[in-house]
């Protein structure tokens, strides 16, 4: 060593030995290493140690192949390909079924790319991008149900419901619209009343002991000023066999609870009954028949509802009134085994079916269903040759419409109109002329409506809104409404009739 110096050869010569080992470690820590370690912090619960070499999809910004892991122990790229495979399949009932062959003018395959291009991590996400995919058809009535919308739209077409059997209403509530709505939807912020209606007969809520007209304080310990009447309906209904606390106002200062079950009940949609009315200084015995929705059970229960008219005290009926006010359509089957019951003449046009541009119609056809049901309805009236049958084409028929009457309900009215059976009595209908049918996602929890046809009358006529044959805006709701058409529009009924010409 040289005089002065600090160090020793062999110190000297061991620096660049440690410096190398140190930057050897860097390399290691910040290059090499982290490509592998990164799969490890983003949730892989597989990683390789002896894989440290550098591939393309390690590089920063490229795709991670290997997804983190969901509290339910499912992948998340699992779960997207699912969701994938939904949307496309909803991509690929839309190109073939809707109404619509140039698909609103749209690329349909070029859809299809920027759909599956999309986010679809989670249900909110598939359910975002599918109602986007369908709004591109420009189509109002095809659309996506979400699981509480599309719930609701299973209660209603298959005709029943899991609840109490009861309804809520405001009492004494403001004839305004802007008060409805706001009643609906938004708590109030003034002391009001909600009461029970449409009890149900034989259904959890009359058993409990609660009727019609009760004023419910709180539900489930929640008071009913804090909430809806929209979110108080929702509290009756639930899962099969669950509870609900309700707390009664008996009297002013006095409150009793009731605890009522759920339970699946019976929606009824066709109501009936016998009017007696003063024509002429002669008494008429005219049968009401009103259709609220149409249901998978709307057939039968309109098939009972004629055999009670047929099966009173053996006076014949006069008239039949059928109310489709405030009906905005449903199961479309049911409405055209409806209308089969009026409309008896083979080869009879009920409907005309346009899909895809192909037109198609729907005729009256005579066949051993038919002849057995109008055996029924004959046994049903003790003897057909001592009493006028209800669907007698002998017996006029009076409809009841308003602006709320649409879809199936307007294919009722049209046909029976057009083939000379019916007179239409009220105001323009709502015009609603396209079939939709709901498609369940296989998610099980959500589905879709899609546009797949339109129909048009016996006549060939577009659906844009039923003209009545007598107009008339004055009718009160429900049977009071017979008491003001006979006898004042007697008269007009059967000139309207005698003057008919149905469709060759």
């Amino acid at each position: 060593a040289r005089a002065g110096s600090q160090w020793t050869g062999s110190q000297w010569t061991g620096i660049p030995l440690i410096t190398l080992s140190l930057l050897f470690q860097m390399v290691l820590d910040f290059v090499v290493v982290p490509s592998w370690r990164t799969r490890r912090w983003r949730g892989s619960s597989r990683f390789d140690r002896t894989r440290r070499h550098v591939s393309p999809i390690d590089l920063p910004g490229a795709p991670v192949l290997v997804a983190s892991v969901t509290e339910t122990g499912k992948s998340l790229s699992t779960q997207e390909r699912k969701h994938r495979e939904i949307a496309e399949k909803v991509w690929l009932d839309a190109r073939e079924n809707f109404v619509d062959p140039t698909m609103n003018g749209l690329d349909w395959d070029l859809v299809k790319k920027d759909l599956l291009s999309r986010r679809l991590h989670t249900k909110a996400d598939l359910y975002a991008s599918l109602r986007w995919m369908l709004s591109l058809l420009n189509d109002p009535y095809t659309t996506l149900l979400l699981p509480a919308d599309y719930s609701t739209f299973r209660e209603s077409i298959e005709g029943s419901e899991i609840g109490i059997g009861a309804s809520v209403r405001l009492k004494n509530n403001s004839s305004s619209l802007l008060s409805v709505l706001l009643n609906t939807f938004s708590p109030s912020k003034k002391p009001r009343d909600i009461e029970l209606c449409d009890v149900l007969k034989g259904g959890p809520a009359l058993r409990a002991g609660l009727k019609e007209g009760d004023v419910v304080v709180a539900v489930d310990r929640r008071p009913t000023s804090t909430m809806s009447v929209k979110d108080i309906s929702d509290s009756l209904h639930g899962k099969d066999r669950t509870r609900v606390e309700l707390l009664i106002q008996c009297a002013p200062g006095t409150f009793r609870k009731f605890s009522v079950k759920r339970e699946k009940v019976q929606i009824d949609t066709v109501f009936s009954e016998i009017v007696v009315v003063e024509s002429k200084k002669k008494k008429k015995n005219v049968a009401y028949l009103q259709v609220t929705e149409w249901s998978k059970n709307s057939f039968k229960e309109s098939l009972r509802a004629l055999g009670g008219f047929l099966a009173d005290d053996g006076t014949p009926v006069d008239a039949l009134v059928i109310d489709l006010r405030d009906n905005s359509g449903g199961v479309l089957p049911d409405a055209i085994e409806f209308t089969r019951l009026f409309v008896k003449k083979k080869g009879a046009k009920l409907v005309n079916f346009v899909v895809r541009g192909e037109t198609s119609a729907s005729v009256v056809e005579t066949s051993t269903f038919t002849w057995v049901r109008d055996a029924i309805l004959d046994l049903l009236s003790g003897s057909k040759w001592r009493r006028k049958s209800v669907v007698s084409d002998k017996i006029p028929i009076c409809l009841l419409v308003n602006q709320n009457t649409a879809s199936a309900s307007e294919l009722v009215a049209a046909a029976l109109r057009d083939n000379c059976r019916a007179t239409i009595v009220g105001t323009k209908t709502y015009g609603k002329s396209s079939i939709q049918s709901v498609v369940q996602l296989e998610d099980g929890e959500a589905a879709f409506k899609l546009t797949i046809a339109t129909y048009t009358t016996p006549l060939g006529e577009p659906i844009t809104g039923i003209v009545p044959d007598i107009f008339a805006d004055y009718l009160p709701k429900g049977k009071r409404a017979v008491a003001h058409i006979f006898p004042r529009l007697a008269g007009k009924l059967s000139r309207k009739l005698s003057i008919c010409t149905p469709p060759t």
